[in-house]
């Protein structure tokens, strides 16, 4: 069997070079080789590495408001006192269900 796979050839995409299968990566959710032999398909990686293509979510901007990030000293005293208000309900919602539960369990 593996002498049946080195025998078997592919054309990489991108060097345009005849290589044996055991040349390229093999894709196994779609059951076949890839397009580009390990050597090409290194380069092509670090390549767009380099030009940032997989950093470009960093620099994004946050779709909810960050509150470390607010100016307004008062404004920002008043989100955080929301947010501990909330959290503090929380977990007073959570204590009452376990409370629940637990009754629910210990009687018959």
């Amino acid at each position: 069997m593996k002498d049946l796979e080195t025998t078997i050839t592919r054309c990489c995409s991108c060097c345009k070079r005849e290589l044996p299968l055991d040349a390229f990566y093999f894709n196994k959710q779609q059951q076949c080789p890839d397009r580009y032999c390990k050597a090409c398909r290194k380069t092509r990686s670090q390549e767009s590495y380099r030009t940032n293509e997989y950093s470009r979510n960093v620099n994004k901007r946050s779709d909810y408001l960050v509150i470390t990030q607010v100016r307004d000293p008062e404004i920002r005293k008043e989100l955080i006192l929301h947010a501990l208000r909330t959290v503090a309900e929380s977990i007073k919602r959570k204590r009452l269900k376990q409370l629940d539960e637990e009754m629910l369990n210990t009687s018959y």
